[in-house]
């Protein structure tokens, strides 16, 4: 049986998270409008938006269709495959922003 202290528990992950989430969409906001590097900055941004929309929306997708273990699995699934894109689409972006700051470097 669940308790009030394991209810707690499970909205304080996901609290922090999409805090963080929130601050980091922001700082690549910023970072885009102040960065001459826009390639990297988009992605970043595109990146840090999928993401933080695929944790605002799974709750609700699963709360509106979460009929069977295998809607919920299905759901889960597809959220997990949008996430990993977009976490693939972030780290792209920082990794052309560190090969452009190596560069500079360099010179």
């Amino acid at each position: 049986m669940i308790n009030e202290t394991t209810s707690i528990l499970n909205y304080i992950g996901p609290t922090i998270y999409g805090f963080t989430q929130v601050v980091l969409l922001v700082f690549c906001f910023i970072f885009l409008i102040k960065s001459k590097n826009t390639t990297a900055s988009i992605l970043l941004l595109i990146g840090t938006l999928i993401s933080l929309i695929a944790n605002i929306a799974q709750p609700i997708i699963l709360s509106l269709n979460s009929t069977s273990v295998e809607n919920i699995i299905l759901i889960s699934s597809i959220v997990s495959i949008i996430k990993s894109i977009a976490y693939s689409i972030f780290i792209f972006g920082l990794c052309l922003l560190i090969l452009d700051y190596l560069k500079k470097l360099d010179k």
